[in-house]
């Protein structure tokens, strides 16, 4: 069990971590910002590895079947496909797939402000897989109604909380559920002040982030 010194020592190596990885300040600027000695922010920074609070991950490419792809857009007249070759380790199939889908995903995320998102297993992936980055201006809001899966770390408004913070960005959710089948609930539902803010967010999404329903989803 942590006591309460453990939590704010805790506290303190996070908030080191998040200025040396995140702000990108250097050593010596965290240094005079808490006052401490350099040493003492380097065994920090390696407390922070230690413990946990920070994990570093080196993404190497996943190569790309160009050949197969080219095959798909002219057989779908589909613009922007991405097939992933067969990793030479069966293991590492969905791995890659997850660490390109994320990659890619967070580069349009970058020229986003609004952020629409779905729900599940592989959506919850692909975020954990995300690196962490600090773009405040961005907004990550539902675009349907909520699931309803409030115990699961799956559920849609789970998982726009969870895009949030790792952007240290802000979250909206929809307070209604996915389906209506009562028409007036459905136009009063538009009506009531804690759905105006989604609503209007929804008007101005730059990109919809989503998985493939699957059979069981129904």
């Amino acid at each position: 069990m942590k006591t309460n010194d453990d939590i704010i020592y805790l506290e303190k190596i996070a908030n080191i971590s998040h200025d040396y990885y995140l702000t990108k300040l250097s050593i010596g600027e965290i240094s005079e910002k808490y006052k401490l000695s350099r040493y003492l922010i380097s065994r920090y920074l390696d407390d922070a590895l230690e413990q946990g609070l920070v994990k570093i991950t080196i993404n190497a490419p996943q190569e790309r079947n160009f050949e197969l792809e080219k095959k798909f857009r002219q057989l779908f007249t589909i613009k922007n496909i991405f097939i992933i070759k067969d990793s030479e380790n069966p293991s590492l199939k969905n791995e890659n797939v997850i660490a390109f889908a994320a990659k890619h995903i967070q580069s349009l995320i970058e020229n986003s402000q609004v952020v629409g998102m779905a729900w599940g297993d592989t959506v919850y992936r692909v975020i954990d897989a995300f690196s962490a980055k600090v773009k405040e201006d961005l907004v990550f809001t539902q675009f349907i109604g909520e699931n309803m899966k409030y115990k699961s770390a799956t559920g849609s408004g789970r998982m726009v909380e969870k895009a949030a913070a790792k952007y240290s960005a802000q979250f909206v959710t929809i307070a209604g559920p996915l389906y209506i089948v009562n028409n007036q609930a459905r136009e009063l539902l538009k009506k009531e002040p804690s759905f105006n803010r989604a609503g209007n967010l929804i008007k101005k999404l730059d990109l919809i982030f989503c998985g493939i329903g699957t059979l069981s989803s129904i």
